[in-house]
């Protein structure tokens, strides 16, 4: 996604979220934006990606400091409530077939989903 501006730490990072998520997405680099310009992140920082995995966020990343795995707990747990096709609140994890995604009971019900 394009969305995004080139930070350093985000130098080749598969980046890929389901429409639901972008904002979501937007503020969690943001965040991370924030804790590099105060200093808080180490040389070696580097988000690998960012993307959805079974219903939920992934992120992947080298180096992080507690601060920032604080943060992508936050993130998570949001993302685990957050309908990755509208981002609507609330979603919960739903099934159909072998395929796992967070919904809302409107995107869950449209698309054949049941919930988990």
């Amino acid at each position: 996604m394009n969305e995004y501006p080139s930070y350093r730490f985000m130098q080749d990072a598969k980046v890929a979220l389901p429409k639901g998520w972008v904002k979501l997405g937007s503020a969690m680099i943001d965040e991370f934006q924030n804790a590099e310009e105060q200093g808080l992140l180490p040389d070696d920082f580097r988000v690998l990606a960012v993307c959805e995995e079974f219903g939920r966020l992934r992120v992947p990343c080298l180096s992080a400091p507690r601060l920032i795995n604080n943060l992508l707990a936050g993130f998570k747990s949001q993302a685990q409530m957050t309908c990755q096709d509208c981002g609507y609140y609330p979603a919960y994890l739903s099934r159909r077939g072998a395929w796992l995604r967070t919904l809302c009971c409107f995107c869950k019900d449209r698309q054949g989903y049941q919930r988990t």
